[in-house]
């Protein structure tokens, strides 16, 4: 009878401690990280449980090898996530207003730097402020209307798992129809490290917290779970041990911002990027391990299972 009641009291406070996240998160994320497996919970293959088959290695045929080649395959069934939960830091950034429909491929509403009041300046280029959302996306749902890429504050972006060849020229359909197109690896990088070359978007340290990573949450876990400073992960990838970890909203985490104010460069769904008939992936994500290094303006993910999202670039 003792055995039993200790059996018990183990289970209900391993679900207190855990449940404190992750009930408010998608099961889609979490089915990929089973309890009892290390190497998913290290996120040995990348970003979850990522089959070796279904790994896409790089083209070594082509001139650049880290390039992801142009393939036939099924468009996967979208992951509309939970958004209950998102950081906001502490300085208030301008964030601007949101698009209207008859805004989305008008330049009427261009500013004295010559571009869009969805998207800011970068050189010679506009970049999207937002990384791309569906035109009916809301803070709950990314929606279903694929017909043109919105930049817009406060909602899901558009994201797919697994990123696919059909995805890419989605994506670059989707900024068209809003009289973009698709950034271009060269302005992706230097909208993330900027004239000064930094290593990530804001500077060239590393910190957890200005952007979503996977383990933006681990304090916010703790002390929601009376769990004392000194018992709490705050290490890299402590993220997986609570299970701690979601997509957010555009522009949630206002400190996450590059040089000419673009959010979310790094961090929350990676971002495809266009090199001609072939796309890289860029800036990590939300439950990507080692973000570290995965969220370095020059890393490129070289496999396909994961949450790949996009924004849109015009030239001024």
């Amino acid at each position: 009878m003792r055995i039993i009641f200790q059996v018990m009291i183990t289970v209900v406070f391993t679900f207190v401690v855990l449940n404190g996240c992750a009930d408010k998160k998608d099961p889609a994320i979490y089915d990929k990280y089973p309890d009892e497996s290390e190497t998913e919970k290290n996120d040995e293959g990348g970003c979850g449980v990522i089959p070796d088959e279904d790994i896409q290695e790089p083209d070594k045929t082509q001139s650049d090898p880290d390039e992801i080649q142009e393939e036939n395959v099924t468009y996967d069934e979208e992951f509309l996530p939970d958004s209950d939960e998102a950081t906001v830091a502490e300085t208030d950034i301008e964030t601007g207003d949101d698009i209207q429909d008859s805004d989305i491929a008008d330049d009427s509403d261009a500013i004295a730097d010559g571009c869009p009041s969805d998207m800011v300046e970068n050189g010679t280029f506009c970049i999207d402020k937002y990384e791309a959302s569906k035109k009916d996306a809301t803070d709950i749902s990314q929606g279903s209307d694929e017909s043109v890429a919105v930049s817009k504050k406060g909602v899901l972006p558009w994201m797919v798992n697994p990123m696919t060849a059909a995805d890419y020229q989605k994506f670059k359909t989707a900024c068209a129809a809003a009289g973009k197109r698709l950034c271009r690896d060269d302005e992706w990088i230097f909208s993330c490290e900027g004239t000064e070359k930094r290593k990530y978007s804001w500077g060239g340290t590393y910190n957890r917290e200005i952007c979503n990573t996977v383990d933006a949450f681990c304090d916010e876990h703790c002390e929601t779970n009376s769990i004392a400073p000194e018992n709490c992960l705050m290490s890299e990838n402590c993220g997986y041990s609570y299970y701690c970890f979601n997509v957010v909203k555009t522009g949630d985490f206002l400190n996450c911002i590059n040089h000419s104010g673009a959010f979310d460069i790094n961090g929350n769904v990676w971002e495809i990027t266009d090199t001609g008939s072939a796309y890289k992936i860029r800036g990590g994500a939300f439950n990507c391990g080692s973000p570290s290094s995965r969220l370095e303006c020059g890393y490129n993910a070289t496999w396909s299972e994961l949450f790949a999202g996009f924004r849109c670039c015009k030239d001024r």
